[in-house]
């Protein structure tokens, strides 16, 4: 995925025309043009980001166990299928020398984990004789609460538009509900009295959570708006694609299990730039 990033990356460089365009006899092939508008200067000091969009390319994470139910034991197999969900972030960032800026982004990503259960449930007269029901619920949560730590290099590839590439490590909180434990009153006995059929009449969550560390790789376009708002230098539509991995081991009915985080996110918003804030920049030597 960092590679396609790249890939990209470059492309929308060579594909979008500089600003300043040398003579036709003199203008330097594709590969002279790349590290040309690389390190063309982007000399703002600071920008902040609000963004909206969503994150694909869900994960799974299943698991068995068993319960008590009429002096016998009852087993359950659960599945379960979480993302493709709404994405809000917010974040800054510094230049710090040149065009290399160091900032962060704040993310949030909720949505649903959609639940599959099947259960093998004793008949409650029969003793040895066993029933199979299945059910599903769309109410259990998946919830990741991100900090996207980033450096990052500007390139203004037009004097209205700005790409920029950034990496760095993800800071998660990840709160994960499981399908918790069933018991004799999640279920319903039907068919009185032979009891053929049993159904679930509802699951309960087991809501768990933690910690883990990631990392992430973002590519984003900005296009300069031609109004502004007051106290910004410009205002500018900003389009973003990141891909963010973590994966955390949580508590579920049946033991730890792993939880992955991340995926590819995705996203319009606004991007507010800063100038002449006096920000110290590092004292590189070269």
């Amino acid at each position: 995925m960092r590679n396609v990033a790249l890939l990209l990356f470059l492309g929308l460089i060579v594909a979008l025309p500089a600003h300043a365009q040398t003579p036709p006899d003199t203008q330097p092939g594709l590969l002279g043009r790349i590290p040309q508008t690389i390190m063309r200067p982007w000399e703002h000091d600071l920008i902040v980001s609000v963004g909206f969009g969503g994150e694909i390319l869900g994960s799974s994470v299943s698991e068995g166990f068993d319960f008590a139910v009429y002096n016998e034991t009852a087993s359950v197999q659960t599945s379960q299928r979480y993302g493709g969900a709404f994405l809000f972030g917010v974040g800054a960032g510094w230049r710090v020398w040149r065009n290399a800026l160091i900032g962060g982004t704040f993310t949030r990503v909720s949505g649903d984990a959609r639940s599959a259960v099947t259960a093998v449930v004793p008949h409650p007269v029969d003793f040895g004789r066993t029933r199979t029901t299945a059910g599903s619920s769309d109410s259990l949560q998946h919830q990741e609460s991100a900090f996207h730590l980033s450096a990052g290099w500007m390139v203004p590839v037009r004097d209205d538009i700005d790409i920029g590439l950034s990496a760095g490590p993800s800071f998660y909180f990840v709160s994960h509900e499981f399908v918790g434990a069933l018991t004799p009153d999640n279920l319903d006995e039907n068919d009185p009295p032979d009891f053929e059929t049993v159904s679930i009449r509802s699951l309960q969550p087991r809501e768990e959570s933690d910690w883990t560390v990631g990392y992430h790789v973002g590519l984003d376009g900005t296009y300069r708006l031609p109004w502004s708002l007051p106290g910004f230098t410009e205002l500018g539509a900003n389009g973003f694609v990141r891909w963010a991995t973590a994966s955390v081991t949580l508590d579920a009915v049946s033991g730890p299990r792993k939880v992955r985080a991340g995926g590819v996110q995705g996203g319009l918003g606004i991007r507010m730039t800063f100038d002449d804030l006096g920000f110290p920049r590092i004292p590189l030597p070269w």
